[in-house]
């Protein structure tokens, strides 16, 4: 019962950020491959161990460069705004919530 209501949970705020996304990016005008490249991607949330909390990845490609640059957000599993928890050049990826839910531990 847990693991569906938290899935569902991040589902519907995977779904809503997408939206997000979609309208921010003013995709009205049409889906072109540039702006597919330009869209960040959204991969491996991670509901945190009290359902509070959903870590997750966006992938942003770096066209000039032909190489991804992947971050991990945290968000309330309410809704609000995303925090940046990684900024730094290359990967962050593959993040796992601890037990006790106080830490994120990640790959890079």
């Amino acid at each position: 019962m847990i693991r569906s209501k938290t899935h569902l949970i991040t589902s519907a705020i995977l779904g809503c950020l997408l939206v997000l996304l979609t309208l921010a990016t003013g995709l009205s005008d049409g889906l072109t491959p540039k702006r597919l490249w330009e869209l960040g991607r959204l991969f491996n949330p991670q509901v945190s161990p009290d359902g509070q909390w959903v870590v997750y990845g966006v992938s942003l490609y770096d066209i000039q460069g032909n190489k991804p640059n992947k971050n991990l957000y945290l968000v309330s599993s309410r809704g609000g705004e995303s925090r940046l928890i990684t900024a730094f050049p290359g990967n962050a990826f593959n993040a796992r919530w601890h037990p006790d839910g106080q830490r994120i531990g990640f790959l890079s």
